[in-house]
């Protein structure tokens, strides 16, 4: 049995997607040096409110249509991305999710709810990209005579590596899941709320392959599907890639506090054996 590790080796080396094998552990050493770039995407949630004048289907000229108004600005959306963001920075995301409107076939309602996620890795990019989304739906919709409203609320920042970190990881990682099984990867879409704690603190954020063996990376199903599996197996990876992380760092610091902990342990147990004698 073999594990699967990713993580960025650089604050701005960036991760594609997670391991699918559970052959490898891979270890991101991207060459990329943008600042702005990170391993993981940062992510905003939309609530797109369009607010028409409800008729019936037959007569549409009597009301402002929302569910027209809504798929322009479904189109409109994608063409922030695809026409006037400078990608050369940084990819970007804009998907809609969800769309509810409407209670019967032959009924124009009088709104429409959309719901989606925007993924940026650039912080200017992120700024520009929120205020082209409000001006593109409330500019759509004005233009028919309805209204919008634009909710975006900040799930979490671009998820950074820890240089220095990183490099120890790096060792860390080799020994604990052997030679040969640390790979570099690209840019994850992804996102994750653990870079809410690498704003106070360096960290690290790892991908532990969890695959049965003998898949093969890229075939098997992700996290968001009904197919997907854990082979808990791997967390025997994941303690001995932390054990020897801990052990590296107190050998840094001229001692080791994972065997300075095990040595206690080990004492307690002889002072508490002795007492029952």
């Amino acid at each position: 049995f073999e594990s699967t590790f990713t993580f960025s080796a650089k604050d701005c080396s960036p991760i594609s997607q997670p391991p699918s094998s559970a052959a490898d552990v891979r270890l991101t050493t991207s060459s990329r040096v943008a600042p702005a770039l990170g391993e993981m995407a940062a992510v905003d949630q939309f609530t797109l409110v369009v607010r028409g004048k409800q008729s019936h289907g037959a007569t549409p000229w009597l009301g402002v249509d929302p569910l027209t108004l809504g798929a322009q600005v479904q189109l409109g959306l994608q063409t922030i991305v695809s026409r006037q963001l400078d990608l050369t920075t940084g990819p970007a995301i804009i998907t809609v999710g969800s769309v509810q409107g409407g209670v019967r076939w032959n009924i124009i309602p009088d709104s429409v709810v959309m719901q989606g996620t925007i993924r940026t890795f650039d912080p200017q990019m992120r700024e520009d990209l929120l205020a082209r989304v409000r001006r593109t739906v409330g500019s759509i919709a004005e233009s028919a005579g309805a209204s919008a409203d634009v909710t975006i609320e900040s799930y979490a920042p671009v998820t950074y590596n820890d240089p220095e970190l990183t490099t120890r990881f790096q060792s860390a990682l080799a020994r604990a899941a052997g030679p040969g099984k640390v790979r570099e990867m690209e840019l994850v879409m992804g996102s994750e709320d653990f870079s809410q704690y690498t704003r106070t603190v360096p960290g690290v954020y790892v991908f532990l392959g969890i695959n049965k063996a003998g898949i093969a990376p890229g075939t098997a199903a992700d996290n968001h599907s009904p197919d997907f599996f854990v082979n808990e197996d791997a967390l025997r990876t994941g303690e001995r890639h932390l054990r020897e992380h801990v052990e590296s760092i107190g050998e840094d610091r001229g001692r080791s506090p994972w065997i300075a902990a095990e040595r206690l342990r080990r004492r307690e147990r002889l002072v508490a054996m002795s007492r029952l004698r």
